[in-house]
């Protein structure tokens, strides 16, 4: 019997880190151009005017590579929902990684299925000789149907 959920993480999420990150690169950028005193850590480390501004360009320029990638992750949800399928032998899921493909892992090949609490949602965690895959219930319509997943996953594995 197979069974099918839409599953399409919030794109709202990845927006406040666009705006969170924009904001830290602009501001590092923006003490790098003014910086005429150094920079002091913890009375510990000086540095001088001229090190600490490369100090804050760098720290702009990865809050800058932080931006694209929230970039990169808001297009991807934006393509529209994927289909997780729960077949007789497999399951299709999303694989652990940006790129956004789908993952078939058979049941025989699953070594260990882990649920993790996070602050306001839940993530499965599935490791396979295949490759690790994730699944956020932020993703599902509403919390019965990700339990609804978890259920008919975990008992297709265990049984």
């Amino acid at each position: 019997m197979k069974l099918s959920f839409k599953y399409q993480v919030p794109a709202w999420r990845n927006f406040l880190g666009v705006v969170f990150c924009s904001a830290g690169a602009i501001g590092m950028g923006y003490l790098s151009y003014i910086n005429q005193k150094g920079l002091r850590i913890f009375q510990l480390i000086t540095f001088s005017p001229e090190a600490s501004s490369l100090i804050y360009l760098a720290s702009s320029l990865v809050l800058l590579l932080c931006v694209a990638l929230f970039v990169v992750l808001i297009v991807r949800s934006l393509n529209g929902p994927v289909v997780l399928t729960i077949e007789e032998t497999y399951v299709v899921v999303p694989r652990a990684s940006l790129k956004g493909e789908l993952l078939s892992i058979p049941y025989s090949s699953i070594k260990q299925l882990l649920v993790q609490d996070l602050q306001r949602q839940q993530m499965i965690t599935i490791n396979s000789s295949v490759g690790q895959a994730r699944v956020l219930s932020v993703g599902f319509r509403n919390v019965g149907e990700f339990s609804s997943f978890k259920l008919a996953l975990a008992s297709r594995i265990n049984g």
